[in-house]
């Protein structure tokens, strides 16, 4: 009788019998979100994502929705394992620190881990465990998914600090991350400037003055036609 009345108190306080509620965060272009979960996570928030998640977490698990760019500090518990649901694919640990980056516009999702150990599971079930250092490259369409260990694994995270690392990335990609952290827009006139490739590292706060440095080592000419609007022009 002790034993059923501690098990339904037990459940009752964590929820079991009673339906979840859920709370939500979306987090506008230009700004940054740090959410502290009920269990203790901390999960920071990255431009243009949003995190679903249950006011109070379930018996047996913990579990969460991400939209876009997340870094997650999970508080141990082995007996409730934490997971990111990324619509068809997961990530899921017991207590550890990662980043993850699953845009619906992008097809890649990157999962990178810091510390502790991550097991990464695909649409087809098919599981990849991580180590410290080492970087899960999944593509939705083709379904394949390369492990690797970034060179600068500060580089993948450092938009947590407000700054940005560019390792000889093409500009397409540049533009999208300077849309959502700059909260600003690009008119791409030349498509082919949009190949180019850069390697940048800038903390600085206004994307006109990050646009003059990229200038400054290409013939690519960024022109504002409007505030916060830029055109892409190569000469």
């Amino acid at each position: 009788i002790f034993l059923s009345a501690s098990l339904f108190f037990l459940a009752t306080r964590t929820g079991v019998f009673s339906e979840t509620e859920y709370a939500e965060i979306n987090v506008p272009y230009g700004e940054q979100v740090r959410v502290i979960l009920q269990d203790g996570t901390i999960v920071q928030l990255n431009s243009d994502s949003r995190l679903k998640y249950p006011r109070q977490f379930g018996l047996f698990n913990r579990t969460v929705e991400l939209w876009g760019e997340g870094y997650f500090n999970v508080a141990k518990d082995e007996n409730r394992p934490f997971r990111v649901d990324l619509q068809g694919v997961e990530v899921r640990v017991t207590g550890t620190q990662f980043n993850v980056k699953a845009y619906a516009a992008e097809p890649t999702i990157w999962v990178t881990l810091d510390e502790g150990g991550i097991l990464f599971k695909d649409r087809n079930e098919k599981e990849y465990r991580l180590v410290p250092g080492e970087s899960a490259e999944y593509n939705r369409r083709s379904g394949e998914c390369l492990i690797s260990r970034p060179d600068n694994m500060e580089q993948i995270s450092a938009w947590r600090s407000n700054s940005l690392n560019f390792y000889l990335t093409p500009l397409s990609e540049i533009i999208k991350v300077m849309e959502r952290h700059y909260d600003v827009h690009f008119i791409v006139k030349d498509s082919a400037a949009l190949k180019n490739r850069f390697t940048l590292s800038t903390g600085k706060v206004n994307a006109s003055d990050v646009l003059y440095d990229l200038e400054a080592v290409s013939n690519i000419r960024f022109t504002e036609v409007e505030e916060g609007v830029f055109e892409v022009n190569a000469q």
